[in-house]
């Protein structure tokens, strides 16, 4: 089990390196997800790792450095209640898509369970009617590139069922 979350990890950062070209929105460059079309197995540490600083990144971009103790209750709820950005929603969305497939075969624990994931863990948290875990939930539907977008939305719907 730890070679596997190794390998998973790995492929994580792998998408943050990817060089193949996807669509982004209008005035948006497109995430290149270093582990798009590689498979698991070949997925490195060190893609999994750039997967990650991305992912950390583009949250934190989302939802303000200054909300950075999401442990706080208050600062919790102020981000659960807040309306992020379009375009760094849609950002935060593109990278969580390529994290999410790294996720997936870990049935996606790395970045979105709530007990043991991080940062997505932090919009699963909140009520489906939180409205910044709705907005997340719909930029990543929006995802232009088919295979990050469905890996996203499968992690989400994962994590939903009881």
């Amino acid at each position: 089990m730890k070679h596997y979350m190794i390998g998973c990890v790995a492929a994580t950062l792998l998408f943050a390196g990817s060089t193949h070209a996807q669509t982004a929105p209008k005035g948006q460059a497109a995430y290149a997800c270093p582990v798009l079309h590689v498979p698991a197995k070949q997925v490195s540490d060190d893609m999994v790792k750039a997967v990650s600083d991305d992912l950390n990144k583009a949250f934190f971009a989302a939802i303000g450095e200054q909300n950075r103790h999401l442990s706080q209750p208050e600062v919790f709820r102020r981000v659960a209640a807040m309306t992020i950005d379009r375009q760094r929603i849609a950002e935060l969305a593109e990278v969580s898509g390529c994290a999410a497939l790294i996720d997936e075969h870990a049935a996606c624990a790395g970045y979105f369970d709530p007990e043991l994931g991080s940062p997505l863990s932090t919009f699963m948290s909140m009520k489906k009617t939180a409205p910044a875990r709705r907005q997340f939930e719909r930029a990543v539907a929006q995802v232009r590139t088919p295979e990050l977008r469905r890996a996203g939305l499968a992690c989400i719907k994962l994590i939903s069922e009881p």
